[in-house]
C-alpha cells in the first residue's frame, strides 16, 4: 500500500524543474537517446522519453531486457561449482526483480501521462482504479517472486550442507572400498595358488584322458575299415541286383509290347473274319431265297425312289459293319441293315 501512495503521488506532481530534462530510451550503443523531453503542461511526474513514438516504458523495457538476455548468453558458460553459481544466480534474479519493479513503476508513470490526457473524469477514475489493480497484483506477484528467490535460497543452502554430507561419507565409503580392495587382492592371490595346483591336477587327468581316447580311437578305427569294405561289398551286390533289375524290365516292357502288338493284330483279324463272314451269311440267305423285290428285301426303302428305280451300285461303310451306301445315279442313301432303315 505504501507503494501505491507514492505511485499516485507521483502522478498527481507537477514538474518543477527549469532545465528540460533528457531522453532516457536506451540504444544500441550503450548510450541513451539524450533528445530534449518537452514538458506537456500536464499534472503528473515529468517525462522521461522524447517525442519520438517509438519511445516509450515498454518498448524501452523489452529494449533492456533484450540487452541483458544477450550479455548472459555472452558470458554463460559451464559452472565449476553449481550450488554456489546457484545462489549468486539467485541473487542477480532478486536485482532483475527490483529492477523490473523500478521498471513497472516507471510504466506507470506513463500510463499517469495518458489518464491525465483523458479529459472525462469518470474515466480517469476508472484507469487509476484498474491501473492500482494491476499495479497491486504486479506489486504482489513482484513479492511472491522474492519470496520464492529466498525459500530457493533456502533450499540451496540446504543442499550444499547435505553435499558436504554426502562429500563426507563418501570419503569414508572410499576409505572402505580400499580396504576390501586389498582384501580382495590377497584373496586373488590365494586363488591363484589354489588354480595352479588345480591347473596341475586338470593336466594329469587329461593326459589320461587322451591315452584312453587314443587307444579307444584305434579300436573305432579298425571297426571303421572293416565297416567300410563290408559296405564296398554291400554296394557291389546292390549294383549288381539294380543291373539285372533293369535289364529285366526292359525285357518285360520289350515283351508286354509285343504282346500287346499281337493282341491288336488278333483283334482286328477278328473284326475281319466276322465281317466276312457276315457277308458270306447275308449273300447266302439272298442266294437261298431267290431274287426279291427292293421293298421285301430292303424294308426301310419301300417309301423312296430306289423301289421303282432300283440303284445301280452298293458298297460297305468302312467304320461299320451293319451300314451300306446304296447308290443310283449320282444319289445315295446309308442304310442300317440290322434293323431295316435309312440312317442318313
Amino acid at each position: 500500500m505504501k507503494r501505491n501512495s507514492t505511485m499516485l503521488k507521483a502522478v498527481d506532481t507537477r514538474t518543477t524543474t527549469d532545465t528540460p530534462p533528457r531522453c532516457q530510451f536506451p540504444l544500441d550503443n550503450g548510450g541513451t537517446c539524450d533528445a530534449s523531453v518537452p514538458n506537456s503542461g500536464r499534472p503528473g511526474a515529468p517525462r522521461k522519453y522524447c517525442d519520438n513514438p517509438d519511445h516509450t516504458a515498454q518498448k524501452a523495457l523489452r529494449h533492456k531486457r533484450k540487452a541483458d538476455d544477450q550479455a548472459g548468453k555472452r558470458v554463460e558458460q559451464r559452472p565449476l561449482r553449481p550450488v554456489t553459481d546457484g545462489m549468486n544466480a539467485l541473487a542477480d534474479l532478486v536485482d532483475r526483480i527490483e529492477l523490473t519493479r523500478a521498471e513497472l513503476a516507471a510504466t506507470l508513470v506513463d500510463a499517469g501521462e495518458l489518464i491525465a490526457e483523458v479529459t472525462d473524469p469518470a474515466v480517469i477514475d476508472r484507469e487509476i482504479a484498474e491501473i492500482r489493480r494491476d499495479a497491486t497484483v504486479r506489486i504482489a506477484a513482484a513479492e511472491q517472486a522474492r519470496v520464492d528467490v529466498e525459500k530457493a535460497t533456502t533450499v540451496m543452502a540446504r543442499r550444499l550442507e547435505r553435499a558436504v554430507e554426502l562429500e563426507e561419507l563418501a570419503l569414508a565409503a572410499a576409505d572402505e572400498a580400499a580396504e576390501q580392495a586389498q582384501q580382495a587382492k590377497d584373496l586373488a592371490a590365494q586363488a591363484g595358488v589354489d588354480a595352479q595346483e588345480r591347473i596341475a591336477e586338470v593336466e594329469a587327468d587329461r593326459d589320461r584322458v587322451y591315452e584312453e581316447a587314443e587307444a579307444v580311437l584305434r579300436e573305432m578305427r579298425g571297426h571303421l575299415d572293416d565297416a567300410r569294405a563290408a559296405q564296398a561289398h554291400a554296394e557291389g551286390e546292390r549294383d549288381a541286383a539294380v543291373t539285372n533289375a533293369e535289364a529285366s524290365a526292359e525285357e518285360n516292357a520289350t515283351l508286354r509290347q509285343r504282346l500287346d502288338d499281337q493282341a491288336t493284330e488278333h483283334h482286328q483279324q477278328l473284326e475281319q473274319r466276322d465281317m466276312e463272314y457276315s457277308r458270306a451269311i447275308t449273300a447266302a440267305h439272298a442266294l437261298a431265297a431267290g431274287p426279291k423285290t427292293i421293298s421285301e428285301g430292303w424294308g426301310g426303302m419301300r417309301d423312296t425312289s430306289f423301289v421303282t428305280g432300283g440303284f445301280t451300285g452298293a458298297a460297305v461303310a468302312p467304320d461299320s459293319r451293319t451300314d451300306l451306301y446304296l447308290f443310283r445315279g449320282d444319289q445315295y442313301v446309308r442304310y442300317n441293315n440290322s434293323v431295316q432303315a435309312v440312317v442318313s
